[in-house]
């Protein structure tokens, strides 16, 4: 073997096995701009996601990094900090996404059932419904209970890109890393996220540091062999299981590996093409899910 083969081989990436388990349907805010919006309805009924722990422990071999989020706000569900220690006790990692609108005293709670080593936490700045300095204030109380695994987003408006800046370096200050979302367009494929200006650009790109998001070689992965449905894989509220966001979305009866709660969910054994123009997320990147990247 030579140096630059040697080389390579040394820097091959792992793949990161991970769930997104879209655990709650139902939320407490009403984001104008959530592309999820209109499958959210606070009266559906949705399956005690409690339930579906059984299965993880039957299917799954070995660590995975579930997170923890869906259309709705996670921490909604009930009994969510006994699910939270449970997967913890199994050896998976936590990655939760919230809105972070519950009380102080809560949000340490679920913090303490799980590993602090295994944990991180994502919280999102809705301006449409969340007094800045309240959250402000629970994020540094968080943040210095589990560590530098926490971070805080906000999607970037248009309107509001400038304010964000000011609220961004605020987070900075304290050592709070803070992220840009850009806007996401709904039901357009061509134009994924709303039109910004070169400066707004430019204010996203210093608070979105992997530039995923605007990268077309990345966004579009058709063609390329992903190891979705195999070393990660999406869930619904209701216990569908598909291959990965595109397909979930696209209801794709390809990319459909069954139903945790029937009992006939299976992961595939091999990588498989990308068949979908955009991605809608950056985990397969994130998670070094392209096999041309990584080691198998």
């Amino acid at each position: 073997m030579n140096k630059i083969e040697n080389h390579k081989r040394k820097n091959r990436r792992k793949p990161v096995k991970s769930v997104n388990w879209n655990i709650s349907g139902i939320c407490n805010y009403d984001c104008s701009y959530c592309v999820s919006k209109p499958g959210l309805n606070k009266k559906i009924s949705y399956p005690d996601p409690y339930g579906f722990l059984d299965m993880f422990s039957k299917k799954l071999k070995g660590s995975w990094r579930f997170h923890l989020a869906g259309s709705g706000e996670p921490l909604l569900v009930p009994n969510f900090s006994k699910i939270v220690s449970e997967l913890t006790k199994m050896g998976h990692g936590i990655y939760i996404s919230t809105n972070f609108s519950l009380p102080l005293e809560k949000l340490l709670e679920i913090c303490n059932v799980a590993n602090r080593d295994n944990l991180w936490l994502s919280v999102s700045l809705h301006l449409e419904f969340a007094d800045v300095d309240d959250f402000f204030k629970k994020a540094i109380e968080v943040r210095k209970n589990i560590g530098y695994r926490f971070s805080a987003t906000s999607v970037a408006r248009k309107d509001q890109v400038s304010k964000l800046k000011e609220i961004g370096n605020r987070f900075r200050k304290e050592k709070i890393r803070f992220i840009m979302r850009p806007e996401r367009t709904v039901n357009n494929t061509a134009q994924p996220f709303v039109d910004y200006s070169k400066k707004e650009l430019d204010i996203i790109s210093k608070f979105n540091k992997k530039k995923v998001f605007f990268d077309e070689s990345i966004s579009n992965l058709k063609g390329k062999l992903c190891l979705a449905g195999s070393k990660y894989f999406i869930i619904s509220e209701k216990g569908d299981v598909w291959r990965c966001f595109p397909a979930a979305r696209h209801k794709d009866k390809n990319g459909y590996l069954g139903n945790l709660l029937k009992g006939d969910f299976e992961l595939k054994k091999d990588p498989s093409v990308c068949p979908y123009e955009n991605c809608y997320c950056r985990l397969p990147i994130t998670n070094n899910l392209i096999v041309d990247d990584i080691d198998l």
